[in-house]
């Protein structure tokens, strides 16, 4: 399964915050869905820490929602803001 992250150029994790109520939430690389993260946990400063960027972190959200098949979920079809 480390094969499948590095290939797709995603880390093995990254942290966001849930769509609907802004709690912090950890995504794991090819699995659906998300895990609760303890509320004083700040999803940017942690991916910050871990060199994850926003592009991986917002292909993750999708995959993690809509399939990591779906065309979001791959990290070149998000832009980097300079």
């Amino acid at each position: 399964m480390i094969l499948f992250h590095h290939a797709r150029g995603l880390p093995m994790f990254a942290a966001s915050r849930h769509p609907e109520t802004g709690e912090p939430i950890m995504i794991y690389a090819g699995e659906q869905g998300y895990w609760p993260l303890a509320p004083d946990i700040d999803p940017e400063k942690f991916n910050r820490d871990i060199g994850a960027t926003p592009a991986q972190v917002r292909a993750m959200e999708i995959g993690s929602m809509f399939g990591w098949e779906a065309p979001g979920s791959f990290v070149e079809n998000h832009k980097e803001k300079p």
